[in-house]
């Protein structure tokens, strides 16, 4: 990394934890606790702020209350087998759990409503919601400015990309993550997360002061203001209260929080005079920059489709960035109907090192007792990297509607998708048809849906679903925005229907262009240092930030991995995607179908890889290797890990009876049969964060 790329960073100006300030002439826009924007009329039960419940006052039932759990129950709980047991049913975009995590991880940056107090709703027990089933819910706080204005609730974090989940949403919050007398933030013993004693012992405060009214302050107080999620010593100490929530969450916070140290420690090599503070500084924006460069070029594209986010234009003052009330509290909840039942921990050769249900993984006692140390950590990513997500199709797994948390044991399971809808109907924004010609009304040939027979039929639902929308709605003005929108089919080449893809389009873009230290921005005038950030991708991440040997080249790809021994051996594909690692000894290697990575290891390896597009990695000490089915068209070598830069030429490629070779070193070479050098481009080769230029 050249030193001059990185000089404008020691003169950034800083962003304010609590996003204060970043709109100049607006300084609360997207700040810490700034007021939620609303798109569309709201579906209140009086149009102010009301909720319709079970019970009207007087105690007769409702005829407006649709009782959550019935539809759940009808509607939304995955298809079962003969043995009734939850179907497996694959995401059709090929996406792993780590893209799953990651999502809970990017929500938790920009958006969570502040604690509402005890779980009641309008001084009525909880069990009056749902036919004895007991969980807490209670109404989000709002704001109103007077007796007819429509209740609108805050986003307790910033809107802008900038970690906050990593570096707190506050000047306190933050204090207390960094070490003190360092650029570095906090971590505990072997590099990994620091627990909440920790960081009491290591500012010299005391770890929890509950229900003190005094001026003193604590780790809980700070860290955790009055969330109502478990906490002890044990557990870790992050930038976000919810971070203790699952295993595999953690791990997303461990990577990130070390890729900022990682940058720290490059900055001080590079600048040994700058201070504490200014190689902190351009450390959180480098942190930063890559963090919003894998978001908006690697997730939302699979997300949304490649094209969907139009292209970057610059800062624009005018926009609000203002987490969208519609957006947080109905579409970015379709990751819980990405869920799988059950989670896999991998060693680096593929190994089953643990299994785990989801129920287990969000227990909160257990989380952080899960990745203790960083082998555990690792595993846990090496699972999620492999393992496939649900479809996104209105259908949840038993783990998330009958087991999560576990609240009261068996006889009282938390359904996630009753407080989804809840949460849908306390916001405002519940209705579907509300909320959909809120949207698209004034859209020149828009099609308001009549009935949920057009509904079936413009977005191919099967008969037993449209069946049970019937029964438990009735017609289709009753109908909640979470619901339907995650079974409306999928728009354009992403994932989402086009309400939730609609409303996560407007989100992003409004949080990129109206953040004026966006890194496009930040860094217009450092074309270089824009590259070296885009040329990072999230795989290259979670290698410099784990043990993970070997990462896949797409890091939301579910695929399996595969490995082998010191010995000589076949080692073959599964049809799909793999990675597949050899080690030792002289062997035969057959990738078959699927975007596959091989990696070769050492000894004289002969490589077939598929039709689909391969990447073949190669490692130092990796022997004569031949590859016999190269395609110029979409293969590609990656060299990144010999250290390789520069000019191909230099590799001394020469022709072969067969087709062509590259000398790596006196002992290592890699021969592509029936290629020419001609026929290779730049395309074809990936070296170090450079490049490649063929003479």
């Amino acid at each position: 990394m050249a030193k001059f790329k990185y000089l404008p960073l020691k003169n950034l100006q800083d962003r304010a934890p609590d996003g204060v300030g970043n709109n100049v002439a607006n300084p609360l826009f997207g700040s810490h606790d700034h007021t939620m924007i609303r798109l569309t009329p709201n579906s209140y039960s009086d149009g102010l702020g009301g909720m319709h419940l079970r019970l009207l006052p007087n105690g007769d039932p409702n005829p407006n209350w649709i009782e959550p759990r019935a539809v759940s129950n009808a509607v939304m709980a995955q298809p079962k087998d003969a043995a009734g047991k939850d179907l497996d049913i694959p995401n059709s975009f090929g996406v792993n759990e780590f893209f799953q995590f990651f999502g809970q991880f990017l929500t938790h940056d920009i958006a969570e409503v502040p604690f509402g107090g005890p779980p009641t709703i309008i001084g009525l027990p909880a069990n009056v919601l749902d036919d004895g089933l007991v969980f807490p819910f209670g109404r989000t706080p709002g704001t109103v400015t007077d007796a007819a204005s429509v209740k609108q609730q805050t986003d307790d974090e910033t809107s802008f990309l900038d970690l906050s989940q990593v570096y707190g949403h506050d000047a306190e919050q933050l204090h207390l993550l960094r070490e003190i007398g360092s650029a570095r933030m906090l971590t505990g013993a072997g590099d990994t997360l620091p627990t909440n004693q920790q960081v009491a012992d290591h500012h010299g405060i005391a770890l929890d002061l509950p229900g003190t009214a005094s001026d003193e302050v604590s780790v809980r107080t700070i860290l955790f203001e009055n969330f109502p999620a478990a906490f002890s010593g044990d557990t870790f100490a992050v930038g976000d209260n919810r971070g203790n929530q699952n295993a595999s969450l953690l791990t997303h916070h461990l990577m990130w929080l070390r890729n900022h140290n990682y940058h720290v420690e490059q900055l001080e090599k590079m600048f040994p005079k700058w201070t504490d503070d200014e190689i902190f500084d351009a450390a959180r924006a480098l942190n930063e920059a890559e963090w919003q460069n894998v978001v908006y070029t690697e997730y939302l594209t699979k997300l949304l489709g490649e094209g969907a986010i139009s292209k970057y234009q610059g800062y624009d003052p005018s926009i609000n960035p203002a987490v969208i009330n519609e957006w947080t509290t109905v579409a970015f909840r379709f990751g819980h109907d990405q869920s799988n039942n059950e989670f896999s921990t991998l060693n680096e050769l593929g190994g089953s090192t643990g299994l785990f249900t989801l129920a287990a993984s969000f227990n909160l006692g257990n989380a952080a007792q899960a990745i203790r140390n960083s082998g555990q950590m690792d595993d846990w990513v090496r699972g999620q990297l492999s393992a496939h997500t649900q479809e996104i199709d209105g259908k949840v797994v038993e783990g998330n509607r009958n087991l999560l948390f576990n609240v009261g044991g068996p006889a009282n399971p938390l359904d996630l998708e009753v407080l989804d809808i809840l949460r849908g109907r306390d916001h405002g924004v519940g209705n579907y048809l509300t909320l959909y010609a809120g949207l698209f009304g004034s859209q020149a040939g828009f099609n308001q849906y009549d009935t949920f027979d057009e509904f079936a039929s413009r977005n191919g639902i099967d008969a037993a679903t449209l069946q049970a929308l019937k029964d438990v709605y009735g017609t289709i003005d009753k109908a909640d925005s979470i619901v339907m929108g995650l079974l409306e089919k999928p728009d354009g080449t992403g994932m989402l229907g086009e309400t939730f893809a609609y409303l996560t389009i407007l989100q992003f873009e409004n949080i990129r262009d109206g953040d004026r230290q966006f890194y496009l921005e930040q860094f217009k005038y450092n074309p270089l240092l824009i590259k070296e950030i885009e040329s990072t991708s999230l795989a290259d991440i979670i290698e410099r930030t784990t043990g993970i040997d070997h990462v896949y080249h797409d890091a939301f790809a579910a695929h399996t991995r595969k490995g082998g021994t010191d010995a000589g051996e076949s080692l073959d594909g599964t049809g799909k995607a793999d990675l597949i690692i050899a080690l030792g000894g002289n062997d035969t290697i057959k990738a078959g179908a699927g975007a596959d990575d091989i990696y070769a290891g050492k000894g004289n390896d002969k490589i077939w890889g598929g039709a689909d597009a391969d990447h073949f990695i190669f490692e130092k000490q990796s022997g004569k290797d031949t590859i016999y089915d190269f395609d110029v068209t979409k293969d590609v070598i990656d060299l990144s890990a010999l250290g390789l830069s520069g000019v191909l030429s230099a590799l001394l490629t020469q022709p072969t009876a067969n087709g062509i070779k590259i000398f790596l070193s006196a002992s290592d070479s890699i021969e592509l049969v029936g290629v020419k050098k001609k026929q290779l481009t730049a395309s074809n080769f990936i070296f170090d964060h450079e490049d490649a230029f063929l003479s």
